[in-house]
């Protein structure tokens, strides 16, 4: 039985001759390798890729650019998304939010003694409210907390 010609093995695998020439200098496919052997090889190869158990080695420079490429058009995409104001840093958000939740905090603190002084309610009940506010307040912190974990 004669051996296969490169343009037979690389037709036969779906490949152009010069990629499977690629795989034959990298040793993924044994030079002089019948279509089963190359089959059989390539195929151990593609399972290696997709597993991600392919050898570790210096990037293909085209996957190399390809990645600096997408990291690239990453940094842009954040950026107009900053400009447009779709994103916000980290440090502004958690201010603004820190702000507002003690806005919130302050307007309930007030609330029994506003609720008191226009005569809604007397002192007893303004201490208790007190009281529902205070517990209410260290729930909200407690999830707070919990959900920064």
């Amino acid at each position: 039985m004669t051996k296969p010609t490169q343009a037979a093995i690389a037709a036969h695998l779906g490949l152009s001759v010069r990629a499977l020439r690629e795989y034959i200098a990298k040793g993924t496919i044994p030079k002089g390798a019948t279509l089963d052997e190359a089959r059989e090889s390539y195929i151990k190869r593609l399972r290696e890729v997709a597993s991600n158990r392919a050898p570790t080695g210096p990037l293909d420079p085209a996957q190399e650019k390809a990645r600096l490429d997408s990291l690239r058009a990453d940094e842009v995409a954040d950026r107009l998304a900053l400009s447009r104001r779709e994103l916000v840093p980290v440090a502004v958000y958690e201010q603004t939010l820190a702000d507002a939740l003690k806005s919130v905090a302050q307007s309930l603190e007030s609330l029994p003694d506003l609720l008191e002084r226009d005569g809604l309610i007397d002192g007893p009940a303004a201490e208790r409210c007190q009281r529902v506010i205070d517990g209410l307040r260290d729930q909200m912190a407690d999830r707070l907390i919990a959900a920064t974990r």
